[in-house]
């Protein structure tokens, strides 16, 4: 083998190597781009979660509140019917 032959030999090797490092240099940073959506996929869900159970738990309150407020009203309605049947009887 000639100086030549050995200088393109090795000219090669090198830009198979410097290829294969690039190429894996591409593929761990697609990987880490990949990991990071998850992650940022898996925040933005937890936090819709966060906020679809902050708005059942207000609506459950509202409806809590009209619901006491609906007992409270037909409890006061017949108080008024039963005071308004004693004064009746009176008569």
């Amino acid at each position: 083998m000639d100086l030549n032959t050995v200088i393109a030999i090795l000219a090669v090797l090198l830009s198979v190597y410097l290829t294969i490092e690039l190429v894996l240099k591409y593929r761990i940073k697609k990987e880490q781009i990949k990991a990071d959506v998850l992650v940022r996929t898996e925040e933005v869900k937890a936090k819709n979660q966060l906020e679809i159970e902050k708005l059942i738990h207000q609506d459950n309150i509202v409806k809590e509140a009209y619901t006491h407020d609906d007992k409270h009203d037909i409890n006061n309605d017949e108080k008024q019917n039963g005071h308004r049947s004693r004064i009746n009887d009176r008569f």
